[in-house]
């Protein structure tokens, strides 16, 4: 008898790309778990409280006077001798919400919830993702700040939580939209910032590099 080979796609696995719209991360996990079992090698917090609609939160972590909702006004003259620092912007808090969630993860391991071999995924935008949270004209005066920053918040995550317990993703919805305009697309222009680069397909490329080796191997 020959066997029949069906041709319908059989979902063997799942991935949640991090934002889940439910209440808290104890929720996110234990409904991730049981929605999906047997299916997750990763699972997030679902970014829940201040960080549940992406760089939104962000604003308030970027000097004052660059942020896109402030009515200050920035003399360029005057930075070229005193640039922004990293003193000038808030604590991101990635690192922090990190190390919170991920004792949720480790109890319900523990309580056999989430299965042990399981990893607890850390999703972050990129810094050129952050900086649609700066005023239109400014990217260029603190995004090499920022990147510092957000790469130093990674090596605080990696330092405080397993290396084989964790996950990190790169969130790059915006670098997805500034290649589609690359590509002669101009639907997306309305919700992005004008770009601050030139070469937007190569500069692009070379950012998410940099993201992807800020990732400690393992991770």
């Amino acid at each position: 008898m020959v066997g029949v080979v069906s041709s319908t796609p059989q979902v063997v696995g799942a991935h949640l790309v991090g934002s889940v719209p439910l209440i808290s991360s104890v929720e996110v996990m234990k409904r991730a778990t049981n929605e999906l079992p047997g299916r997750l090698r990763r699972i997030p917090d679902g970014e829940p409280g201040e960080r549940n609609m992406f760089v939104a939160f962000q604003v308030q972590k970027l000097p004052e006077a660059t942020r896109f909702n402030s009515q200050a006004k920035i003399d360029e003259a005057a930075l070229k001798t005193r640039p922004f620092t990293l003193k000038d912007f808030q604590p991101l808090g990635y690192a922090k919400a990190a190390q919170e969630s991920y004792k949720t993860f480790s109890a319900l391991r523990e309580q056999g919830v989430i299965p042990h071999g399981v990893r607890f995924q850390v999703g972050l935008p990129t810094p050129l993702s952050a900086m649609t949270a700066a005023k239109a004209g400014y990217q260029h005066l603190v995004e090499a700040q920022y990147e510092q920053l957000l790469f130093a918040e990674i090596d605080a995550i990696a330092h405080a939580i397993p290396i084989e317990d964790l996950a990190i993703q790169w969130d790059m919805a915006i670098e997805t939209g500034y290649l589609e305009i690359a590509s002669g697309n101009t639907d997306v222009k309305p919700w992005l910032p004008r770009p601050w680069f030139p070469d937007i397909r190569d500069n692009v490329h070379k950012r998410a590099l940099r993201c992807i080796n800020a990732v400690p191997a393992g991770g």
